[in-house]
């Protein structure tokens, strides 16, 4: 579990301490108090006889309200319980909030960008450990993950899914080719067509925008031509830039292909570091982009509306 996670768990698990002991044992008490104004103060007062309706003014509304309290914890308690148990049910097998970090899913989602993360597309999990209590649907080739870094567990990464468990994924000359996992299938360039260069930039040099097709989905990549990382790509079985990807494992890359820590470098991503399928964008802002003080860096400039909605 992340901080935040452990957080969530830690105050929700102390308000249903509070919740329990005053259902348990406050509740009573507090009913009895009630009764005991009603009989000795209202009813005395009103000269009612048993079993007819009490006529209660705004001063005995004032009363009955203090004998309710218990105090600010207990009263918090009661407030916050189902409130934190709604929130964490949603967030931990329904929808997680994710911040974009860094460019390296430009053009299709920048820093800055609030997204949606569908925690149940890959299987419903135990959040404590992440492994899969319920099996949902498989991950696809073109899904955007987030996911557990392999390298450091503790840091949420997010990427576009490139290779299936058995491919044999290759990338040279910053071309992609796939070859499926089914041994009478040839190896498939993935197609991607030239959109237009000088929207984008990499220390200060223009990148050129592609439109690829991976599996059914369609969507822009960035690659800048004057930059080579292919000798600090992992090498399997002696291959460079060629990698078979094993069962129970996946192919991942950022859409901003040079400017992307990816499977190229450190290797495959297992399924159970999977936390689930980026569904939409639901905040978006901008900073400045070389802030000269703590007010530049931390507040945005910027509010981009336009880009809230579906991720493709």
């Amino acid at each position: 579990m992340n901080l935040f996670t452990t957080i969530l768990f830690t105050v929700t698990g102390i308000a249903f301490i509070g919740y329990v002991y005053d259902f348990v044992f406050l509740r009573r008490a507090r009913k009895e108090r009630i009764d005991e104004y009603l009989r000795g103060v209202v009813a005395k007062r009103d000269g009612a006889s048993a079993g007819q309706k009490l006529k209660l003014t705004r001063e005995d509304k004032k009363a009955i309200e203090k004998l309710e309290e218990e105090g600010f914890y207990i009263d918090q308690c009661r407030s916050l319980f189902w409130v934190l148990v709604f929130v964490m049910v949603f967030r931990s097998f329904l929808f997680e909030p994710f911040r974009i970090p860094s460019a390296s899913m430009m053009p299709t989602l920048f820093a800055g960008d609030f997204i949606a993360v569908n925690k149940f597309s890959y299987g419903i999990k135990n959040p404590f450990t992440n492994k899969n209590i319920i099996d949902t649907y498989a991950p696809q080739r073109g899904d955007i993950a987030v996911f557990k870094y392999p390298v450091d567990p503790k840091t949420d990464f997010i990427k576009r899914i490139i290779g299936l468990p058995g491919d044999r994924v290759i990338y040279r000359d910053k071309h992609l080719f796939i070859k499926p996992r089914e041994k009478d299938s040839d190896i498939i360039r993935v197609t991607s067509e030239f959109q237009g260069e000088g929207e984008y930039f990499m220390n200060s040099m223009p990148q050129s925008r592609f439109s690829e097709t991976l599996g059914d989905v369609q969507h822009d990549i960035l690659i800048n031509p004057k930059t080579d990382n292919s000798e600090s790509y992992f090498v399997q079985n002696g291959h460079q830039g060629e990698w078979t990807v094993p069962d129970g494992h996946y192919f991942v890359m950022g859409d901003n292909r040079d400017n992307s820590l990816d499977s190229r470098f450190w290797g495959f991503v297992p399924f159970e570091n999977l936390i689930g399928k980026a569904s939409f964008i639901w905040f978006s802002v901008g900073f400045k982009e070389d802030p000269q003080t703590l007010a530049e860096k931390y507040i945005p400039n910027e509010f981009r509306f336009k880009r809230l909605g579906r991720i493709k």
